[in-house]
């Protein structure tokens, strides 16, 4: 289906398994067997009516999954002036990592490749997957407490950073739980913030509650639970939080806000336990040792392998 834009353009309202367009329509297993049979001599008319009837259902508006940040990319003046939420999400609770706000490049989002400048170009987008625009994104077929959506964010660079728009329905202290792991394995570390100023530049504004930091060690290259070194304050109401990359190399799936107490920004403590792995706690200190005896084993496995 397309959409004339005035007598200059057209565009695609909806597309079967493309991020490029505003309704996504998703392939059945059955839709799938009409795909890739078709053109066969005898191929099962039961399975291709079924197929077919599917399609029929999927490509109901209703059923679509949809693009938000397409049509708005054309269509909407302030996408490239002010970030928009993607899904309304309430706190204290779970924030999916691939959900952070609609809007441009240096808006919603800051990603070092995040445009295509060459024909055939590659490397812009690596995923190319879910949602449309620079942010790198893959499948997840973690789904630890079933909290996972399906898809997380990977090979996040040093200096990259995501928005999200959410709503504090209780004021105070909060620890924040990450689902992460090391993408190449060097020690990766993000951190996160809050703001009521939805314009803020990470890269070069104070925020007003503070900052908490979120290590992710080299060796943990597998999925794991990771808490904040620090606590951090939340205000009432709607806020911007703002993933930040400060040592890149990893992936994450999604944050945890937990309600930890009632307190103003100067009852935040300062050392919170970290999270290796599924039911392994180690404090800060640990944490420094375990990373440091990974480090001596490195440094001495060449010379034991002689």
């Amino acid at each position: 289906m397309q959409t004339q834009l005035g007598s200059h353009a057209a565009i695609w309202v909806k597309k079967v398994s493309g991020i490029a367009v505003h309704y996504e329509i998703c392939v059945t297993e059955n839709y799938q067997y009409v795909i890739d049979n078709w053109r066969e001599a005898d191929p099962d008319p039961v399975r291709i009516k079924q197929g077919l009837m599917e399609f029929a259902e999927a490509s109901k508006s209703e059923n679509c999954r949809v693009q938000p940040g397409y049509v708005a990319s054309m269509l909407d003046p302030s996408f490239e002036v002010v970030p928009k939420p993607y899904y309304n999400v309430s706190l204290p609770g779970t924030v999916y990592a691939a959900h952070y706000d609609v809007g441009n490049q240096g808006i919603a989002y800051s990603d070092t490749r995040y445009k295509n400048e060459e024909y055939q170009g590659t490397g812009w987008n690596l995923g190319w997957i879910y949602r449309n625009d620079g942010v790198d994104i893959s499948l997840t077929t973690d789904d630890t407490e079933q909290r996972d959506v399906g898809y997380h964010v990977y090979t996040m660079e040093t200096g990259e950073w995501l928005k999200y728009t959410v709503n504090v329905a209780q004021e105070g202290i909060y620890t924040v739980y990450s689902r992460a792991r090391s993408a190449e394995g060097r020690d990766g570390r993000f951190s996160i913030s809050v703001s009521a100023d939805k314009y803020i530049n990470p890269l070069e504004v104070e925020t007003e509650t503070g900052t908490l930091l979120v290590q992710v060690p080299g060796i943990q290259r597998a999925w794991g639970n990771f808490a904040a070194i620090s606590a951090i304050y939340l205000p009432r109401g709607e806020q911007v939080l703002t993933l930040l990359v400060e040592a890149g190399g990893m992936d994450i799936s999604w944050l945890e806000f937990v309600f930890d107490k009632v307190g103003g920004p100067d009852d935040v403590e300062t050392v919170k336990p970290i999270v290796f792995s599924e039911g392994t706690k180690a404090s800060t200190y640990t944490s420094m040792i375990l990373m440091s005896i990974a480090g001596v084993l490195a440094f001495l496995l060449p010379f034991m392998s002689v």
